[in-house]
């Protein structure tokens, strides 16, 4: 889903570092998943893109995300990192269904291709957790995993909300 995600799970295996990537990596996808809320508030014209209180919300929450995920890694707080990490994302996804449900009738065609392409962004993402266990259990080893393939979802679906914009 982003940069630091791709280096904490793929690159860096030295715990020292992994725990900086991995504290970027949640407040990188809670600030990804806050700016679809926002864009799902602009789109129920609920908030202005141009005005003030939209861009002062979005600079606000930036350093508070990182610095919020940063303070519970190292003091172990715990659920703040998944309140952010999760939570902010469930939220978003719960907004644009409300969004895609109230403005469905008036799409385009392109806006309906990005809708199908979020579709199979999230069955991609949603198939991959439940397909998880049993791959570990078919090859015996808890290391094998479908995590890389459901992030891969999570791209697809942001690739649909582009074409849908």
């Amino acid at each position: 889903m982003n940069v630091v995600a791709f280096l904490t799970h793929s690159v860096f295996q030295k715990v020292s570092v992994r725990v900086w990537t991995c504290a970027l990596d949640m407040s990188f996808t809670s600030i990804s998943s806050f700016f679809l809320i926002m864009a799902g508030f602009i789109e129920l014209d609920i908030l202005n893109d141009t005005s003030l209180l939209t861009s002062g919300i979005s600079s606000l929450y930036i350093p508070c995300a990182i610095s919020l995920e940063i303070i519970s890694i190292f003091n172990h707080i715990p659920f703040i990192s998944e309140i952010l990490y999760i939570g902010v994302t469930v939220i978003a996804a719960a907004i644009w269904l409300i969004v895609l449900s109230l403005k469905h009738r008036k799409m385009s065609r392109r806006q309906r291709l990005g809708l199908y392409v979020v579709i199979v962004g999230a069955l991609m993402f949603a198939s991959c957790i439940v397909l998880d266990k049993h791959l570990c259990r078919l090859i015996g080893n808890p290391s094998g995993n479908l995590f890389t393939p459901a992030f891969y979802g999570c791209d697809v679906a942001f690739v649909g909300l582009i074409i849908y914009v």
